[in-house]
């Protein structure tokens, strides 16, 4: 039930989704901020068995402007959060591959980015 609900959420999220088009009216956006909301995960080593979607999917954030300098060209920027945490039971060869490698087994917190 956990692989198909994992499953259904990839389809749901890749798929294509209809916005507002402000320039089909012919007001000229020229600032514009964007507030993005949903579920992630992140691709680490030690992130989980992604071919059996054995991985945690978390919560993020992220919040972007974009300043429109011409027709052609826009400044955009964004910034925000995401929660991420390791997942999946990796087995003792890998476990001990990392341990040699002085490489971390787990990973649990917040990421910013810009």
């Amino acid at each position: 039930m956990k692989l198909f609900l994992k499953t259904a959420l990839l389809i749901l999220v890749s798929g294509s989704i209809s916005a507002q088009n402000f320039y089909k009216e012919r007001i000229s956006r020229d600032n514009i901020l964007t507030i993005g909301v949903g579920p992630s995960f992140a691709y680490l080593d030690n992130g989980g068995q992604y071919r059996s979607l054995n991985f945690e999917i978390r919560p993020s954030f992220s919040l972007g402007l974009t300043k429109r300098l011409n027709q052609t060209f826009d400044l955009r920027s964004t910034a925000g959060f995401q929660q991420i945490n390791s997942g999946g039971n990796p087995p003792t060869v890998l476990r001990d591959q990392w341990f040699q490698d002085f490489a971390s087994f787990t990973a649990k917190g917040t990421v910013y980015f810009f």
